[in-house]
């Protein structure tokens, strides 16, 4: 299947090829054309925080022209509304000043959010306008969801069609150095947080393997199962095999909901209709890139 040209946004980087099916090509395809070199994804950072898990560092990662985003800047969390005081001291040893909260209204009110009366920060709400079930009644759209036979799939683009306004604001947020650092996170931190870390990761310029490879480190399988069964309980009403996919990472999921981009002409031309102009986009660069 031979893919069609790289579509372009007022001359910026595109981040897929469509094939003639008018369909996002597969990430090898993608990467395989315009010189994008397939560079392999160091592994990030992990840091215990106790309270919380898979607390690590977004950066590290190469980018196609040789740059590299700085370390100890940008991280990425699960909720971070149990964190101890054990936690909070490793907070203030990386020197965090912004906690940007993915998570939705429902999830905050019911789980609590960062103790910043214990630890000053700025907290930052992007509400996601859903998250995983807490209590019956579901809503149509959480029903939605797990009715469906893949459900993260649906998700995923989902959260792409209705959260740029938040991605765009989150990205906004790391592009001012004042912020910085900064951790991401929503309750599992792999979904939400892994979609706008993607998406940050393509903005700065990584290859869309490098992207995805990052996304698929996310660990601490025990301590998710152990925080949905606590704070979810609903989802192990589920099929285990249902629920086995759905607490994992998918690449595909990701591929699906950055092709939503395309409706813009691509992910430069998605950000900016959402308010991440090319201002902020060269700001964001700037701020977190270092030559390689």
């Amino acid at each position: 299947m031979l893919a069609k040209p790289l579509l372009t946004q007022r001359g910026r980087l595109p981040l897929f090829a469509l094939d003639e099916d008018g369909l996002p090509g597969s990430p090898a395809t993608v990467l395989g054309i315009a010189g994008q070199a397939s560079h392999p994804s160091r592994v990030s950072r992990q840091h215990h925080v106790d309270g919380t898990f898979n607390f690590r560092d977004a950066g590290g990662v190469q980018t196609t022209s040789g740059h590299r985003m700085t370390t100890g800047r940008v991280f990425r969390s699960a909720s971070l509304a149990s964190i101890t005081g054990e936690g909070l001291s490793t907070i203030a040893d990386l020197g965090i000043r912004t906690v940007i909260d993915l998570r939705s209204v429902q999830e905050v009110e019911q789980h609590g959010r960062f103790p910043d009366d214990r630890y000053p920060v700025r907290w930052e709400h992007l509400a996601s306008p859903f998250g995983p079930p807490g209590s019956l009644p579901l809503t149509p759209q959480q029903q939605s969801i797990i009715d469906h036979p893949d459900p993260m799939a649906l998700l995923y683009v989902q959260l792409m069609r209705s959260m740029g306004g938040e991605f765009a604001r989150c990205l906004r947020i790391l592009s001012n150095p004042a912020n910085l650092p900064a951790v991401v996170h929503c309750t599992s931190g792999k979904d939400r947080t892994g979609l706008v870390t993607a998406i940050l990761h393509l903005t700065l310029g990584c290859p869309l393997e490098v992207a995805l490879s990052h996304y698929e480190q996310t660990g601490g399988r025990t301590e998710s199962d152990d925080h949905l069964r606590a704070n979810f309980p609903l989802l192990y009403d589920l099929p285990p095999e249902k629920l086995e996919r759905m607490v994992g990472t998918n690449r595909s999921w990701v591929v699906a909901a950055l092709a939503v981009s395309q409706e813009w002409g691509g992910l430069a031309g998605w950000l900016d209709e959402h308010g991440f102009d090319v201002h902020h986009q060269n700001r964001l660069r700037a701020g977190l890139l270092l030559p390689s």
